[in-house]
C-alpha cells in the first residue's frame, strides 16, 4: 500500500479494489462503493458512515471492524 501511495504522489492515479474499511481510511483520497451494481457511495474516506457502510455491506458489517 505504500508503494501505491508513493505513485498516487506522483500524480498518477491509482485505483484498487479494497474491502478492509481500516485501509480505506489509511490510504485512499476517494472511495467509490456499489452494492448489486448500484452506486452506494462516492466521497472521501472521512465521510464513510455506519449507515453508508450498511447499505454497502449489509449484515457482514459488524465483521468489518
Amino acid at each position: 500500500m505504500d508503494v501505491l501511495r508513493e505513485i498516487s504522489e506522483q500524480g498518477i492515479s491509482v485505483m484498487v479494489n479494497l474491502h478492509s474499511v481500516e485501509l480505506v481510511r489509511a490510504y485512499c483520497t476517494r472511495v467509490i462503493g456499489v452494492a448489486s451494481g448500484q452506486l452506494i457511495f462516492d466521497d472521501h474516506p472521512s465521510r464513510l458512515t455506519q449507515d453508508v457502510l450498511q447499505r454497502l455491506y449489509g449484515d457482514e458489517v459488524s465483521q468489518l471492524h
